[in-house]
């Protein structure tokens, strides 16, 4: 089974609208490594990232010449499936997203928008999950709660505005059960991105 580790993406964000940086061949799966962003403006910048329609970072702050390296917790995605960036300011942000592309079929990112009510990411089955990255959407703090099967693995964990949460090495073992996540209050205002290993 070939795995090829590759730049996937460099250059600026080129546009003042939201952009596609990458698209996953046809017949692939990639794995997404490490996104960077530097800000080679004189002046402080915004940034979203998107993967396929769900928010993984939300309207963060960039200063001058800062750069930020997004650990993105091996993202996987499918064919067709874009990853997208957003700057207000045209050709203000370099960025470079490094993956693998690989023809696996047994790993998988179920991505959600998640509301005050309990809200299944990942329905029943017989994975491993292996990591999650949370994604604040709104402007006021929330409270954010998960389940695997019925065993609560976060409970009313404070979360910042527009903040992105990552929770590496989870490795908990789905045994036929699901991923349940719900929060507090405001009605979809998290995304949520939880990576698992199909086994048998």
């Amino acid at each position: 089974m070939a795995v090829i580790t590759q730049k996937l993406y460099g250059g600026y964000t080129s546009t003042n609208s939201v952009s596609s940086i990458y698209t996953v061949p046809f017949g692939k799966t990639v794995i997404l490594k490490s996104l960077t962003i530097c800000n080679t403006s004189a002046t402080k910048q915004m940034f979203s990232v998107n993967l396929q329609g769900i928010d993984f970072a939300r309207l963060r702050d960039i200063e001058p010449g800062q750069t930020l390296v997004i650990p993105v917790l091996d993202q996987v995605m499918k064919a067709g499936e874009q990853v997208l960036v957003y700057c207000p300011t045209a050709n203000a942000l370099s960025v470079r997203l490094s993956g693998k592309v690989t023809d696996r079929t047994d790993i998988l990112t179920a991505r959600m928008n998640v509301n005050t009510k309990d809200t299944t990411v990942i329905p029943a089955g017989k994975m491993i999950v292996k990591s999650i990255v949370i994604c604040t959407l709104s402007t006021s703090p929330i409270d954010f709660y998960m389940k695997l099967g019925n065993d609560y693995v976060i409970y009313g964990k404070a979360l910042k505005p527009l903040d992105t949460l990552f929770i590496p090495f989870l490795d908990q073992v789905l045994d036929n059960e699901s991923v349940v996540c719900r929060v507090s209050n405001m009605s979809t205002s998290v995304t949520v991105h939880v990576n698992a290993l199909v086994v048998n």
